[in-house]
């Protein structure tokens, strides 16, 4: 009855914390098209807002705000297994996103702020939002642990979203010399194409380091039961022993 208990509460402390990540997506992401777009006197316009897929971070938000809005009826429903597919792919995601952000800024704060989208966009709003998400996700994979998916499939997926965002990339450079980062104007199709590789073997590296912190949350579960049930038996033999003492000295009371 107790584990029971302690079941249903950890189920509300998690559908809470997803509850409070979600409104701060929301939040967040209202802010962030308004720095984008601060003449907008016309509200939040669809074209604009697919406009802003170009950006990887963007691609990344959107994968998160999916993944914690689905979390909750995809575990009500039973499907763990496709839970675990979403965070190898969203961890991949966004550890790629927070490694190429921070490199770039320490390496050179104008490759961030060159971007013309990003010029009024305030630098502790940019920081964040580079920072945060991995930790959220992080926390939740912690408060509920992810089923132990294929590495396979999920780099099938990995390479779906990564084949599509760098054609959309591509089109925009060749078609219209336009590219949501100034520094890939500037480089041959062959270098581009290097770039691309590095990017999605980095990501392909993470999906790996997704799937071992899967198992080490799965192997903690394992400990935690064993030295649980471990404990139980001890405690249970303990009570079975004071029952004998005690039916032992009513026997000898009696004789007595």
């Amino acid at each position: 009855m107790k584990s029971i208990s302690n079941h249903l509460l950890n189920t509300d402390y998690m559908i809470l914390y997803r509850l409070i990540v979600i409104i701060l997506y929301t939040i967040s992401s209202q802010m962030g098209y308004f720095y984008i777009y601060p003449n907008n006197n016309e509200g939040i316009q669809l074209i604009q807002v697919l406009y802003l897929f170009k950006f990887f971070t963007c691609v990344t938000m959107t994968l998160n705000v999916i993944y914690f809005i689905t979390s909750i009826p995809l575990q009500y429903f039973n499907l763990g297994h496709v839970r675990g597919y979403q965070f190898l792919v969203v961890f991949s995601f966004n550890s790629t996103m927070t490694l190429f952000y921070w490199s770039a800024f320490l390496y050179d704060p104008k490759m961030i702020y060159e971007i013309d989208e990003l010029k009024n966009m305030p630098l502790w709003y940019n920081h964040l939002c580079h920072l945060l998400p991995p930790i959220t996700l992080v926390i939740d994979a912690y408060l509920c642990h992810p089923k132990i998916v294929s590495f396979y499939n999920a780099l099938k997926i990995e390479c779906f979203i990564g084949i599509i965002y760098n054609i959309f990339i591509e089109t925009g450079i060749l078609l219209w010399d336009k590219s949501p980062y100034p520094q890939f104007l500037k480089y041959n199709l062959l270098f581009r194409y290097f770039n691309y590789t590095i990017t999605w073997s980095i990501s392909i590296g993470f999906i790996l380091l997704g799937e071992k912190f899967v198992h080490y949350l799965h192997k903690n579960i394992k400990k935690n039961k064993k030295e649980t049930n471990s404990h139980d038996d001890i405690k249970e033999k303990i009570e079975n022993k004071e029952k004998i003492e005690k039916k032992r000295d009513e026997r000898n009371t009696k004789v007595e």
